[in-house]
């Protein structure tokens, strides 16, 4: 994501907004219908601006183990600044739409205008928190994976029979464990579906 989609440009003064507009459209929440210029249902425009703020700063990673992620084994982005300061990191408040509850996310700390690499790395869960909190991107992941394992076509009745469960046991699963276990709690859900729409009556 550093390089294809340019999050390695964005910065500070030079906001880049390809990663934060992705992540919100096609990872996490989803658009939904545009309702007017800078509105499309589940974010707005001004959330695409606070969640590249957020995420200003980072630059490809160096082979360092040390930015190893202990949980995947994958190399981690690089904060870029100096010494133990991200001075690429945009470090004033950033706010959210009435979307995400006019969430606002900063720095816990904040020297010579620059947060410490620290204070910018723990930014990125209230982000991912505020954004898998809504009950929309439950449903636009289960509607990715039904498309994925079922059926391409998703009529209003498999949206309210099949989706709005299946996104309630996401929630379920996500609150209580993780996203692992969400997912595989939905594919075990929507596995004998498939079955049924392949072999038929």
């Amino acid at each position: 994501m550093l390089v294809h989609l340019d999050e390695q440009l964005n910065t500070k003064n030079r906001p880049q907004e390809n990663f934060g507009r992705e992540f919100l459209e096609l990872y996490a929440i989803g658009k939904g219908p545009q309702t007017s210029p800078e509105d499309y249902t589940n974010f707005t425009e001004q959330d695409v601006k606070a969640a590249t703020r957020v995420l200003s700063g980072f630059g490809t990673p160096q082979q360092n183990p040390a930015l190893t992620d202990p949980e995947t084994g994958m190399l981690m982005g690089e904060i870029k600044g100096n010494g133990a300061l991200a001075t690429q990191h945009d470090a004033d408040p950033k706010t959210f739409s009435d979307k995400f509850q006019n969430t606002v996310i900063e720095p816990n700390e904040v020297i010579d205008s620059s947060a410490p690499k620290e204070a910018v790395m723990d930014e990125l869960q209230p982000l991912a928190d505020m954004i898998f909190d809504q009950v929309e991107t439950a449903r636009h992941i289960c509607r990715k994976l039904y498309r994925f394992f079922v059926y391409y076509h998703i009529t209003e009745k498999i949206e309210n029979d099949i989706i709005t469960p299946l996104a309630q046991t996401f929630i379920k699963y996500s609150l209580y464990w993780n996203s692992c276990l969400a997912a595989r709690a939905f594919l075990m859900r929507i596995m004998p579906l498939k079955r049924m729409i392949t072999k038929g009556p």
